[in-house]
Formats: C-alpha cells, structure tokens, sequence
C-alpha cells in the first residue's frame, strides 16, 4: 500500500477564513497555544464548554479542524474497496442516500471530510449526513461550513443533505423514537476525539462504554463501518485498545476490521503490560493559514498522528481488502508495523503485531538483500507481509532469505 501525504482542500479554507471574525494573527495564535495545553498536557484544567469562547472557536476552526479533518481521509483510503463496495450496493438497491453519522461532531470536521470523499468516490451518489453534538454554536458553524463547501466544490443540493441535533451521544441513544431525522440505519457512524472527553465528564466503566458502542453498532448497517478517532495519546490510546478487546468479548457478530489484522486481544493492554500503546501516522500538508500559525508558536504540524478503531458486523478486516494478504495465517500472516523504524549500528528493527502477537523484528545489515530490502524502508502503520524469518523469543530475525514484502 502506498503511504499518501494528504492535503487540505482550500475551498474549505476558503470557507473558514470567513468565521476568523477579525481575529488578528498574533491574538488567533495565542488562542491555538491555549488549546493545545488543554489537549495535551492541561486537560484537567480544561473548561467542559471550552470552545464558548469565541478566540477559542476560530482558533479550533482555523488550527485544529484542517489536521482532524484529513485523519478521517487516511482512515477512508485503507477502507476504500469497501466504501466502493458499500456506495454501489446502495445505489443499486432501490436508489436510497448513503447515509453518515457525525456523533460528537462539533462543527461538523468529519461531515465535511466525508462530504468532499464521497463525493469524489461517486459523483452521481446522493449521501445524507446526521451530525449530532450537544453545542449548539457548533452544529450552526456545522451547517455554515457545510453549505459552504457544497456550494464551493460544485455539489449539487440534492446530491448531498445535512441535519443536525443538539444531543449527547447518551440523549441520541436513549431517545431515539423522538428524534425522526435518526430513523433508520447508517452505512458509515463516526466518533472523533469523543472517547476521550468523555472521560473526562467522570469515570465511565468499560462496561458502560460497551454499551454506547453497542448501541452505535445497532444503528450501523450491516455493511457498514463505526469508526472511532483519538489522540495519540497513551492513555486515550490504551483505552481503545481496552475498548477493542471488551468489543470482540462481549458484543456478539461485531468485529475489528482495523488497525488489527487479526480478532485477537490487544497485547498493548495485556496482563502486566501499562506502557505500550500503538497509533499511526501519515504524512501532512497543512494549509498555510497552519503553517503561519506554526511560526508564531513554534510548533511544527506535518504529520498526522492518531489512534482509530473501526468496527464491522460483517466480519471484514483490513486484510481482506487486499488479495495479497488473503489466504495467509499463523506466522507467514501479515503484520501491522506499530512503531517507527529504529536505525541502530549494524541492525535495524522495528517492533510488528499481527495474529500471533506483537514481536520485535530485527535485521542485522550484513542480512540485507533483494529479499528482505523492503523492511528498511516501513513506516509506521504499514502492513507488512514477512515469510521466513527465525524466532528469537521475542525477538525474530530476519536471514538473507527472510521476504519482507509491504502491501
């Protein structure tokens, strides 16, 4: 599979430079320091409402949104023959719009992303998005950014509707007969950045996360996929790992389809294990206006770095996409590359999970050749496809003979 550097499109920059309402460059990077402390290492001192403020909107709008908005563009690229496959299913059953639910959607970053996706998949398809957050500020900007890009990317009306509802993910799932517009099943259900905040309203127990997981997946079509966004953050990490595992023990007929390449308990959360966790990361462009802000706070916003679950009721996984991969089991299976690649003298490894665990892969250069060169060029999140190599407890090594292939 070929690693993309994603983009942000300018009409949608375009369309937020409108809602900047005269902030200043030096007053909007401020407000962009501020958050990202409260993101990252202030989040106890968060305010549970904080982007009321309006600094704190356009900061959000203008620094946070481009760089959350192409995270769901990565997640859809390693899922795309399936969104193929679930787009021309739909238009070939009885002419009903593909169907997408933003929960916790603030001002609507993964409805617009998805928007601009889907409609470069089909043009001709319609597609209906629901976007629901508690904030009601947010779900205006939603509509406003939405209309904007429709508009600026030459969507027409009828191809591509919004609704919006001022509801917590809990008030959506409790009252679902007194909301009409949440009638019916979705294709697509999306949760960025939702996990982890609510957490912090108060402890919730895995069993009450199971729940509202539980509740999302019998929204879901069959064919459909719920996708979870967060931070690549340890503990926001570790708790989708939790997460995948509680989902596969205790929801009947739901299934990892990625990152995991297999529907096995995550070894980042195994007994004893407090330390690991795993995420990915891909290359970025940012637009300029993220850039200028970077040179102000002396930040430096090129990669996309993240943790995702996607869930599927059909028993598809990631591997299935690619006929490379398929027919492969035990230790000549595939693997997910989940660290960087780490450059030592006479070696390289890297450490790999796949359906037998989560090893350490090692390659002394002196065993470089035409067979096994591709493992010195992985990054972070790649599947990789390995046969032959020698187990070292928990270390493999890979010989002259060992093929390295990525796919």
């Amino acid at each position: 599979m070929t690693r993309l550097a994603y983009d942000f499109p300018p009409e949608l920059e375009s369309c937020i430079e409108t809602l900047r309402h005269g902030l200043s460059p030096a007053a909007l990077a401020r407000a962009v320091a501020k958050l990202s402390a409260f993101f990252t290492s202030h989040r106890g001192a968060r305010p549970e409402d904080y982007l009321a403020d309006p600094d704190s909107r356009a900061a959000y709008l203008a620094y946070f949104l481009p760089a959350n908005y192409s995270k769901l563009e990565a997640v859809f690229d390693e899922m795309k023959p399936q969104l193929v496959e679930q787009v021309a299913r739909k238009r070939s059953d009885d002419q009903r719009p593909f169907r997408v639910l933003d929960v916790g959607a603030g001002p609507g970053t993964m409805t617009l992303a998805a928007l601009e996706y889907l409609h470069a998949l089909s043009p001709d398809g319609g597609f209906h998005f629901s976007a629901v957050d508690p904030n009601r500020e947010m779900l205006k900007i939603c509509r406003h950014l939405f209309h904007c890009l429709r508009d600026r990317i030459g969507i027409e009306e009828r191809r591509a509707g919004l609704k919006t509802l001022a509801a917590s993910i809990q008030e959506m799932l409790a009252r679902p007969a007194a909301q009409p517009d949440l009638h019916g099943l979705f294709d697509i259900i999306i949760l960025a950045n939702v996990w982890n905040e609510l957490a912090d309203s108060g402890p919730m127990s895995l069993l009450a996360q199971v729940s509202l997981i539980r509740g999302l997946l019998d929204q879901l079509e069959f064919h459909g996929s719920l996708i979870l966004i967060e931070p690549a953050l340890r503990e926001s990490s570790r708790t989708l790992h939790q997460l995948h595992n509680a989902v596969l023990e205790l929801i009947a007929g739901a299934n990892v389809f990625a990152p995991c390449v297999h529907q096995r308990a995550c070894p980042c959360v195994a007994a004893g294990n407090r330390k690991d966790w795993c995420h990915t990361e891909f290359e970025w462009r940012p637009p300029r206006q993220v850039t200028a802000i970077d040179q102000i706070i002396g930040n430096r916003k090129d990669a996309l770095k993240f943790s995702y679950l996607v869930l599927r009721k059909d028993g598809k996984n990631v591997l299935d996409v690619n006929h490379s991969s398929m027919g492969l089991s035990g230790l000549s299976a595939c693997w997910r590359m989940v660290s960087e690649l780490i450059v030592e003298k006479g070696k390289r490894r890297a450490f790999l999970c796949g359906e037998s665990g989560r090893f350490q892969f090692t390659r002394l250069d002196r065993h470089e050749g035409p067979a096994n060169r591709a493992f010195g060029d992985l990054t972070r999140g790649d599947i990789v496809k390995i046969r032959g190599a020698e187990s070292r407890d928990e270390d493999w090594r890979l010989t002259d003979a060992t093929v390295v292939e990525r796919i």
